[in-house]
């Protein structure tokens, strides 16, 4: 059984890139604004919809904290754990319940461990954060904003991807 080292530093992630904010953008604020806007044109006007002034306030305002949200993503190995941050989501297990057999994925490929079914998460093309089930029907936790992600099984019935910089560093020192 591989023993772990202790260490402090955080460990790079991929954060999301523009392309994810400007669809989380267009699916926050423009889109919810367009329909409440065609629906109080076709209600006969802004004066038979006086709450529909509050809109764009409240869509900015989720776009803000989803923004801020999906910026919290950060990965630590420190006093033996493994420490998972992203977005509303934290995993914080011991590295011995890692099970090894850690693998770099590339999600463009046919794979049993692609997310397929979101069952408590949060999603825009270009970033997955929260629980889902794989392809195969696996319980997996996802901290993805790339193709490219690194998998590792745990002995707790679930399997976590994640995006960071260097899949293959993180995947030997891990098995160190």
């Amino acid at each position: 059984m591989p023993t772990h080292r202790t260490e402090s530093e955080p460990i790079p992630v991929t954060p999301a890139g523009g392309k994810t904010l400007a669809w989380l953008f267009l699916l926050v604020v423009v889109l919810p604004l367009a329909l409440s806007y065609a629906a109080a044109h076709l209600a006969g006007g802004a004066r038979h919809a006086p709450d529909a002034r509050l809109i764009p306030g409240i869509t900015g305002a989720a776009f803000v904290v989803l923004a801020y949200c999906m910026r919290r993503f950060s990965l630590s190995l420190d006093g033996g754990r493994f420490r998972l941050r992203s977005s509303f989501y934290t995993i914080d297990i011991p590295l011995s319940d890692l099970a090894g057999g850690a693998q770099v994925l590339d999600l463009r490929e046919r794979s049993p461990l692609r997310p397929r079914l979101r069952t408590n998460g949060f999603s825009v093309p270009g970033y997955k954060s929260g629980w889902y089930r794989g392809a195969d029907g696996s319980r997996l936790f996802a901290a993805v904003t790339t193709d490219r992600v690194l998998y590792l099984p745990t002995r707790l019935g679930y399997g976590i991807l994640l995006s960071v910089q260097d899949a293959e560093a993180l995947q030997r020192r891990l098995a160190a």
